[in-house]
């Protein structure tokens, strides 16, 4: 849990480096300026006792993606790009909770 936990936070730290702004409303929409950094927030499932669990997208200007629950603060995905541009997850995520 401390090792997610540092990881989270390194990943907000990094993020918030590049201007990192959160929509107001949750419309899970991304902003209209493509160089600046979004937060967006979707549904990602629900616990047994009927908690909802979102899913955090955090995308920096230079296209750099993490998906991030409010479960244990789980890092899902992070996509980044590897020496020829192309991008690829390097997390071993789930795509949903229930996974």
């Amino acid at each position: 849990m401390k090792v997610q936990a540092a990881i989270f936070a390194i990943i907000l730290f990094s993020f918030a480096n590049t201007g990192c702004k959160q929509d107001s409303a949750e419309k899970h929409q991304k902003q209209q300026n493509p160089m600046e950094a979004t937060v967006t927030k979707a549904p990602w499932g629900k616990m047994p006792d009927g908690r909802e669990v979102d899913l955090f997208t955090l995308t920096n200007k230079n296209g750099l993606v993490a998906k991030i629950t409010n479960y244990g603060g789980i890092v899902v995905s992070l996509l980044t790009p590897d020496r020829d541009g192309k991008m690829e997850d390097i997390v071993l995520g789930y795509e949903t909770l229930d996974e």
